[in-house]
């Protein structure tokens, strides 16, 4: 999937989010640090 705008000499952009986790949960403990996909969601 590509931009509507890519090739027409638009500049490429980079978006970087930063989303505050907590890692107190009591239901699954250390959820935030299980692999998904062999990637950690917090890193």
């Amino acid at each position: 999937m590509s931009h509507p705008e890519a090739g027409r000499g638009a500049p490429a952009r980079r978006v970087l989010a930063v989303i505050p986790a907590r890692g107190g949960s009591k239901g699954v403990p250390a959820k935030n640090l299980a692999p998904v996909g062999g990637v950690p969601l917090v890193a």
